[in-house]
């Protein structure tokens, strides 16, 4: 299974060292896992779309059916996350004093603000997919009467429902909260990601004077 060119995950910056006795060590160690991190997430992320999309080539039935869902389950737990590496990252590169001035920290929040329009759903994602337990709720309406999963028409129509797992299209639907929750599983989706942490790679290109010239990560 090839993974397409627009899915490779960019090349990472690497931080100029800082000798363990200065004051900034530990914390720039910190930023410099947190980005190793980011990588990571962001693989794990469009390995499982990659799954995903291949399963729907083959029709999703008997084991490809399960393994579309595992994908669904497992891309939740992951762009959590992602997220949880983002906030991470935002709060920990203006703590560095010698990096804070050669940082970018615009592009570092215009990621974050983009990953949270690009992943609305993905607390509530990772708790329906780490605790299916919790998605049926009799102490919670499950109302839907605003649609806010947005994709799924008919869910307008009905007052209660619980979804523990639904595939539409390219959409993995769950209910939680009294939310119709959802993340979409397109490769188009794992486009705009990639587009996310190319973002943030690029808010220390000039801690890295290799950055702009490698392809991809190391």
């Amino acid at each position: 299974m090839n993974v397409p060119a627009q899915l490779t995950v960019p090349y990472r910056p690497s931080l100029k060292l800082i000798a363990p006795n200065e004051p900034d060590y530990e914390m720039a160690s910190n930023l410099k896992r947190y980005l190793n991190q980011l990588t990571e997430d962001a693989q794990g992320i469009i390995s499982a779309i990659i799954l995903f999309d291949y399963c729907s080539a083959n029709k999703c039935v008997g084991l490809w059916s399960d393994w579309q869902f595992m994908a669904c389950r497992d891309c939740s737990i992951k762009i959590f996350n992602c997220w949880i590496t983002l906030e991470k990252i935002k709060n920990i590169y203006g703590k560095v004093k010698i990096y804070r001035p050669l940082v970018d920290g615009a592009k570092i929040r215009k990621a974050r603000k983009d990953f949270d329009l690009l992943f609305p759903f993905s607390q509530k994602m990772r708790t329906a997919a780490a605790h299916p337990e919790f998605v049926p709720n009799p102490d919670k309406d499950i109302s839907v009467t605003k649609d806010q999963s947005g994709i799924w028409p008919i869910l307008s129509q009905l007052n209660q429902v619980t979804i523990t797992g639904l595939i539409n299209g390219h959409n993995y639907i769950c209910t939680m909260d009294g939310v119709a929750a959802y993340q979409n599983m397109h490769p188009d989706t794992g486009i705009s990601l990639i587009s996310i942490v190319r973002e943030v790679f690029a808010a220390f290109e000039k801690l890295d004077p290799a950055y702009g010239i490698m392809p991809r990560r190391s």
